[in-house]
């Protein structure tokens, strides 16, 4: 039975590589305190433009690549989903269901809260004096920056390069206190209130303490120790944010100054990030 027609499943994402399901999780695990009752099932279906030889060596070799890039940071104490089972013949990886809201989800609904306040967009919002509920804003985009700062140096510390960083490709474990977990958002899924989950308002987010993050979706992830490597993930992080968050450039700053002080050669790829960008305004310019 395939995953699609398990009664037990719920596809939550589709993408050009992998399908990402939630699934009831049966096993107990002797490692984790708490036995799960749902996993996130990543299954890369056999790919009909490809050689069906050849598909079947690269689509476990993918499958292998990624369980050992997460289990690489899992012993060096990143937080990411743990690894349940690996099936690299049928090309799926069970893993861990992280709860909360994706970076993306939070940055979203910032600035949707921004809007009914009547902040206006961009220029407009910047522009306004900074009154008591902007000061709280900046203070928890500042503590979630620095949060994913961290976590990015961690992750590079245990020379492992992302890929595709995106703020969907981020969670913020379990919310901060005073906001419950949200069901329905897990590794991989990027849905938060979708699939009527409702949203907890973000404006009951504390902001003294520090939101946890955990890094997810290393289908692209490659181990280097290499310094333009991780420039080019800085580089990949920031095009996605000016993209997707284009009021949010403080908090990548922040996220920047993080890293600098917090990886080992921080700043030394910072720098190369200056690089990475010319090259990218290059290639732009001539196609």
């Amino acid at each position: 039975m395939s995953l699609a027609s398990h009664p037990h499943s719920a596809i939550i994402s589709q993408g050009a590589e992998a399908c990402v399901f939630r699934i009831e999780w049966p096993i107990p695990l002797p490692t984790l305190a708490r036995p799960p009752t749902t996993a996130i099932a990543k299954h890369r279906p056999p790919k009909p433009y490809r050689h069906p030889l050849l598909d079947a060596k690269i689509t476990p070799r993918r499958v292998l690549s990624e369980a050992r890039c997460l289990a690489r940071l899992t012993r060096a104490g990143v937080d990411v989903p743990r690894v349940f089972l690996v099936d690299p013949e049928g090309g799926v990886l069970y893993m861990e269901d992280v709860p909360g809201l994706t970076v993306k989800e939070v940055l979203w609904a910032w600035a949707k809260e921004e809007e009914e306040r009547g902040g206006g967009a961009g220029a407009e919002r910047s522009a306004q004096p900074q009154d008591a509920d902007s000061a709280y804003v900046s203070d928890r985009a500042k503590a979630l920056a620095e949060s994913v700062g961290l976590a990015l140096a961690n992750m590079h510390a245990a020379e492992v390069v992302h890929g595709d960083l995106t703020t969907s490709n981020m969670i913020v474990r379990g919310g901060w206190p005073g906001v419950d977990a949200v069901s329905g958002t897990g590794a991989g899924s990027g849905l938060g209130s979708k699939g009527g989950v409702a949203q907890p308002s973000v404006a009951t987010l504390s902001t003294v303490t520090t939101p946890r993050i955990s890094l997810i979706d290393f289908g692209l992830a490659h181990v280097s120790p290499m310094i333009d490597d991780r420039a080019v993930d800085l580089y990949v992080l920031k095009r996605a944010m000016l993209s997707t968050h284009p009021e949010a450039g403080g908090v990548f700053a922040h996220i920047l100054d993080t890293y600098a002080c917090a990886a080992a050669q921080g700043s030394q790829v910072v720098r190369q990030l200056a690089e990475v960008e010319r090259r990218g305004r290059k290639r732009s310019m001539v196609g």
